[in-house]
């Protein structure tokens, strides 16, 4: 008796690896840094402008209504 070759079978086809979709970039946050720094100096420039600026203002108001 002769012993028959194995039948043969295809090989299998690699499983594909599961494509994972591209990350979209990161949005910004809803107050950028660049942001944060400008109201820093504006707060900071209302702070100082103060005693030069709005205050003698009021003081001329507040003197040409007494007067």
């Amino acid at each position: 008796m002769t012993d028959a070759p194995p039948p043969v079978t295809p090989p299998a086809e690699p499983v594909p690896t599961p494509i994972e979709p591209a990350k979209p970039a990161k949005r910004p946050g809803p107050i950028r840094t660049s942001a944060v720094i400008l109201l820093l100096v504006i707060a900071a420039l209302l702070v100082l402008s103060f005693p030069f600026v709005i205050e003698p203002w009021a003081i001329g108001q507040v003197r040409s209504q007494l007067q």
